[in-house]
């Protein structure tokens, strides 16, 4: 069992030093010694074929010296971690490489410590923000980039003012004035007149030319604009007929809305009316009836009074004969 165990160690090492030394010997770390500073490098031993591309900046090692060159190479690649210090062993660079081309973060550093720049690499190129500082450790710029070239807004600080620049591919914007509008089209005006009789003959020719395409545009737009105002008054019409039509309908029911309310005054006015002749007549007729009671009752007493008187001439005749005898 000791001696299987002994045997399956010895292969383990066996292979992670093989694997190591593989590791290793694709790669070479490189040292070299300058005036005021030591390089730290790691070259690539064996290069598969690489597709050099002619905007990409290429780092390589050869005779002791690191080079670069863009779109092509001569020697070893520089591949893995880059380190700059100075006499005195302070870092003033650090990065990182990648078949030649710049990757990654880089920084650098003044002889004092303080950071000096920091930005991003991508394929070689500088991409996004990168940032400057002066050797007190104040920011001086920030500059935006997009495939090696200023790309938006670049941010400048000198003496407490702060100011703002853009830029397009690498071409700084400028807002046009007034005054360069005139010079441009005095240039242009300029470039346009004509150099001898024939050429300011060909000009005319095209002139007219042009006029006539004009006019004829002009033309067809305004055909274009009346046909355009024509549908939209006749587009406007339906709704006016509309319109009218609703206002009609609103006065006609405002009409018979009133006629109905005169008709029921007028109900009620005839209504009251013939209550009142009704109430009229029946006390005429009431006073009628008792006028005729009063008649009949003074006619009684008058029939009672002249029989009264009768008898009363009768009963004195009577005395009077009665006497004669």
């Amino acid at each position: 069992m000791r001696s299987i165990s002994l045997l399956i160690c010895i292969l383990f090492s066996v292979l992670t030093y093989g694997q190591n030394e593989i590791k290793d010997f694709s790669t070479k770390k490189v040292l070299l010694t300058l005036n005021d500073s030591t390089i730290e490098a790691n070259i690539l031993l064996k290069t598969k074929k690489i597709k050099l591309s002619d905007n990409i900046v290429y780092y390589w090692y050869k005779s002791n010296q690191i080079n670069s060159n863009k779109g092509g190479y001569i020697g070893k690649l520089l591949d893995g971690k880059y380190i700059v210090e100075n006499r005195d062993g302070d870092l003033i660079t650090s990065g990182n490489f990648k078949t030649g081309y710049k990757t990654g973060i880089w920084k650098t550093w003044y002889n004092n410590g303080q950071i000096k720049t920091i930005g991003k690499y991508s394929k070689g190129r500088r991409v996004g923000h990168h940032k400057v500082y002066d050797s007190f450790g104040s920011l001086k710029e920030i500059n935006k980039f997009k495939d090696d070239k200023l790309n938006g807004k670049q941010v400048l600080f000198v003496n407490g003012t702060k100011t703002i620049k853009k830029y397009k591919n690498g071409v700084a914007v400028t807002k046009k004035t007034k005054d360069e509008n005139t010079n441009k089209k005095d240039k242009l005006e300029g470039e346009g007149k004509p150099k001898s009789e024939k050429d300011s003959s060909l000009i005319n020719k095209k002139d007219e030319k042009s006029r006539k395409r004009l006019f004829s545009k002009r033309a067809y737009d305004d055909s274009l604009k009346v046909n355009k105002e024509s549908e939209k008054e006749s587009a406007k019409k339906p709704d006016a007929e509309k319109i009218d039509k609703e206002n009609k309908n609103k006065r006609n029911k405002t009409v018979k809305t009133e006629t109905s309310k005169n008709n029921l005054t007028q109900d009620k006015n005839t209504k009251n009316k013939n209550e009142v002749e009704k109430a009229s007549k029946e006390n005429k007729e009431e006073d009628n009836f008792f006028k005729r009671l009063f008649k009949k009752n003074e006619e009684k007493k008058d029939g009672s009074d002249s029989d009264k008187k009768k008898k009363e001439t009768k009963s004195d005749k009577d005395k009077d004969l009665k006497k004669k005898q």
